[in-house]
């Protein structure tokens, strides 16, 4: 029952967050803005959260001057669009203006700090990005290096086994260069 009652109480929050922070009658990019501001400020303050640990406990904080969700929505309206996210672009800093860009949730979560990098050929890239270089799934490239400790240079070039070739007639697939 406590998380029913903590559910209900953020989405009282959440219907008094208009009027709270002087933003009244304002558009629905503006309310989109203060719920993702809101959520922010959670995940980096209440221990409580289930982000928490991802933010807060890890010691990611945001700029003073968006304490004040005023300043957020100020500082953050260019560029927003529904179904944008709030992307740290140095992943260990704060939230602030000079930080913070709106991304897609591909690319968000491509910075992450549970990303693998790989080096191959003197390009390294987070495993995903590998994955759809060589066309493989996401979840057999990382079997192959993490369970079945493949090469880095095994896992990218052996194709998918009863498949045939990867991509085009050769046996080894084809890179395509982001």
């Amino acid at each position: 029952m406590q998380n029913h009652a903590m559910l209900k109480e953020e989405k009282e929050q959440e219907r008094n967050m208009v009027p709270k922070y002087g933003l009244k009658n304002q558009d629905a990019i503006t309310r989109s803005l203060l719920r993702v501001w809101a959520n922010m400020m959670k995940r980096c303050y209440n221990a409580k959260a289930k982000d928490y640990k991802r933010y807060g406990a890890r010691g990611i904080e945001v700029c003073e001057r968006w304490h004040e969700a005023r300043n957020f929505v100020e500082d953050m309206n260019e560029g927003y669009k529904k179904g944008l996210q709030v992307d740290r672009i140095d992943n260990t800093g704060p939230y602030a203006k000079e930080n913070c860009r709106w991304t897609t949730s591909k690319i968000n979560n491509r910075n992450k700090t549970n990303n693998v990098p790989l080096t191959f050929q003197g390009k390294t890239l987070i495993l995903t990005e590998w994955a759809e270089i060589v066309g493989l799934p996401v979840g057999t490239l990382w079997r192959r290096i993490k369970t079945r400790g493949w090469t880095v240079e095994k896992a990218l070039t052996t194709p998918l086994r009863n498949t045939g070739p990867v991509s085009g007639t050769s046996k080894r697939p084809q890179f395509r260069h982001p």
